[in-house]
């Protein structure tokens, strides 16, 4: 599967990109709003692991607003420390699910992979 990481915080999107990729997918990386519609846009990934606050002024929200209407077919899981805040929104604009940062086990990144993979039939 084509994915995009969409975390301002290296630290977290780093290493998570490295065990996709070891998983055998491809894998785009940003830290920012801006450049996350341009991908979506341009390379339209099969899924989109979006965090709300980014690196620019453009949020998690905004993409999910502006793409998830033009690529329907795109799956976003949608995460952040603010669950509260976010989560009925969120999933009210279609987003597949909402992962409560921080990540503590990773089942809570590769849970809503797979069930996307089996949705999608790969």
């Amino acid at each position: 599967m084509r994915i995009l990481i969409v975390e301002d915080e290296i630290d977290t999107r780093e290493p998570f990109a490295r065990m996709l990729k070891k998983r055998g997918h491809t894998v785009l990386e940003t830290a920012t709003g801006k450049e996350a519609i341009e991908l979506i846009e341009k390379e339209k990934p099969d899924m989109v692991y979006l965090d709300i606050s980014l690196a620019d002024s453009i949020s998690g929200m905004d993409v999910l607003k502006q793409c998830k209407p033009k690529f329907p077919e795109i799956e976003i899981v949608m995460m952040s420390a603010y669950e509260a805040e976010y989560k009925a929104e969120s999933l009210k604009l279609g987003a597949h699910c909402f992962c409560t940062k921080p990540i503590t086990k990773m089942e809570q990144f590769f849970d809503p992979l797979d069930e996307i993979k089996k949705k999608k039939g790969l």
